[in-house]
């Protein structure tokens, strides 16, 4: 059930960029000290190529299923109804810094 490479590559991408934020640095590089970003993103790409064990991929099954079903779920125009920003704190803070 491998889905598209491109949906690979965004939970690739997307490990890797949950990986940076929460690392000490403030700024981008693909080597952090012995921490190695885009070997990270190849060995992502090929565990959920190639999963190592079946549970392995029994999991990337799972993943691949809510990815596509939380994260890219087609969003349906009609049923979109707007919050009210003016209710939460960050939009009460931009407001009165400005």
């Amino acid at each position: 059930m491998i889905q598209a490479v491109k949906d690979l590559r965004a939970i690739a991408y997307s490990a890797v960029q949950l990986q940076f934020a929460l690392s000490s640095y403030g700024s981008w590089r693909i080597m952090d000290d012995e921490f190695d970003y885009r070997q990270f993103y190849v060995y992502i790409l090929n565990y959920f190529k190639h999963p190592p064990t079946s549970a392995a991929k029994t999991s990337v099954e799972a993943l691949l299923v809510w990815w596509n079903r939380i994260v890219v779920v087609p969003r349906n125009v009609a049923s979109y109804l707007p919050q009210i920003t003016a209710k939460y704190s960050v939009a009460n803070t931009s407001a009165r810094c400005w």
